[in-house]
């Protein structure tokens, strides 16, 4: 007969009763490690927000049959129904793996962390127990009520499991108006039409008139911003990717916080070397976080030389959206959440003194 706490941690570690009911992107994670990975594959987890699942993506192609993993589709050859990726590859030097060429290397996909709920902890302890790798952006402990904290996490794996850390990934250099703002009386609060705020919009419901921008200010907080990347690198000891950024171009970010394409193949590269395994980065065949693109500003394009066309507009979701229409709705807001225009205020005084400099 078990003791209580043995009883508690068996417990814990059972899967979610009722597996069908969940989307099918997440039927992998629903289920028991043992019914869906090959037991002799390398399985690796990453945890964290969109950009984790992002760069799970990107992570060594699978053989198996698709279905839709990801903004509503994913091509053949990418993730299989349950939202499980294989593929045969080889790996040298990593603690509680083998290196075997034959071996497949198997992910999962596992929801965002600030969508996780005490009913998902089960089926992520069986997962992180089973895993080889786990990748982890820096998530801090308690995170949400609940103990899935980077810490906390690694802390479910089995001795010798490898482990990378990744940068939560944001450069404000090709955007460098935009801004994330948690307004204090609700931090999920997010503006209407595009979840990002402008500066100027921002700076005209508290009664300022921003300048237009200048070359100095695009690249003062582009610098301000890498600066910020660098430190997030250097205290998480996480993968550098701040280097990528030392020549922007619209390709590799989409907004400030949606990396494009060529961030996360490199990362994917850059996560594999660390942990060790031999496996080609995969192309998913298309834009990955492309469902919101930011305008591109005539500024911008000059102050870095792009050889790119300027566009006001916003894309989202593949239609065109007019800044007008967005300021319109940005200001209606404001006027109903006041504390959101002080929160933002504070938090990017530096951002805005910046912008509003000569």
């Amino acid at each position: 007969m078990p003791s209580a706490s043995a009883a508690t941690r068996d417990s814990a570690l059972r899967v979610s009763d009722s597996p069908a009911s969940v989307p099918p992107h997440l039927r992998a994670f629903h289920l028991p490690p043992e019914q869906t990975a090959d037991p002799d594959a390398i399985v690796i987890l990453t945890v964290g927000n969109c950009q984790a699942e992002s760069l799970r993506i990107f992570l060594p192609e699978t053989t198996a049959q698709t279905a839709g993993a990801n903004e509503g589709t994913t091509p053949s050859g990418a993730t299989d129904a349950t939202g499980t990726s294989t593929t045969s590859t080889s790996e040298t030097g990593t603690a509680g793996t083998t290196a075997d060429a034959s071996r497949p290397l198997t992910t999962v996909r596992i929801p965002p962390v600030h969508e996780l709920t005490a009913a998902d902890l089960a089926p992520l302890r069986a997962w992180l127990a089973r895993a080889d790798h786990v990748v982890l952006q820096p998530i801090r402990d308690g995170y949400r009520g609940l103990p899935i904290g980077t810490r906390e996490l690694l802390a479910e794996t089995r001795p010798g499991t490898g482990s990378a850390i990744v940068p939560v990934i944001r450069f404000a250099g090709l955007y460098p108006r935009h801004l994330i703002i948690r307004p204090p009386s609700d931090t999920s609060l997010v503006p209407p039409l595009v979840a990002y705020h402008d500066a100027a919009i921002l700076a005209k419901a508290a009664g300022i008139a921003l300048p237009p921008l200048t070359t100095r200010a695009i690249r003062a907080v582009a610098e301000a911003s890498l600066a910020e990347l660098r430190e997030r690198e250097q205290r998480h000891g996480a993968v550098v990717v701040s280097d990528l950024f030392a020549s922007p171009g619209f390709a590799l970010m989409r907004t400030i916080n949606h990396p494009g394409n060529p961030i996360w193949a490199e990362l994917a590269r850059r996560v594999l070397d660390t942990l060790g395994i031999a496996a080609d980065v995969r192309d998913p065949g298309r834009e990955i976080l492309g469902s919101v693109h930011a305008p591109r500003e005539a500024a911008v394009i000059e102050a870095f030389g792009l050889d790119e066309a300027p566009r006001a507009e916003w894309i989202v979701d593949g239609q065109s959206l007019s800044t007008d229409a967005v300021r319109a709705a940005h200001l209606a807001w404001y006027a109903e959440h006041p504390d959101a225009v002080q929160a933002g205020l504070v938090r990017h005084a530096s951002t805005l003194r910046e912008l509003a400099a000569a």
